[in-house]
């Protein structure tokens, strides 16, 4: 867990979560800001421009599970509630030309019915 607070702008609390077990393994990193409103000044010719306060999240993560009984699950998020506002901070540069929000997961097994072996697959993504 980890605070940080952004002279002249807000407060940032940010979080992690990992873990390694038997069957699987995951993490998971959210970070949620609160930006209070402020006045910009263009440095260039003095001027100013009022900005809005903004309150956003990220939450970025993966998860690979064995469920059991030949069935396996995973799961991935890369998710900011303001694109503005991850540009803004971030320092990846990766993440600056980035657009996409994805959340999306699937679960996998094997089915025995009469003697003959189907495969299953079922995925969710948003």
């Amino acid at each position: 867990m980890e605070a940080s607070a952004f002279s002249g702008t807000g407060q940032q609390v940010a979080g992690e979560y990992r873990y390694v077990s038997l069957l699987g393994s995951g993490n998971l990193r959210t970070s949620f800001l609160n930006e209070h409103p402020r006045i910009y000044i263009n440095p260039i010719d003095g001027s100013e421009t009022p900005q809005d306060g903004r309150k956003s999240y990220n939450l970025t993560g993966s998860l690979s599970q064995g469920l059991g009984h030949g069935w396996y699950g995973q799961a991935h998020a890369d998710y900011a509630s303001s694109q503005t506002v991850k540009q803004t901070y971030s320092t990846d540069i990766a993440a600056l030309s980035s657009h996409s929000r994805v959340i999306g997961g699937s679960v996998s097994g094997s089915v025995k019915t009469s003697a003959r072996l189907r495969w299953l697959s079922v995925s969710v993504a948003s």
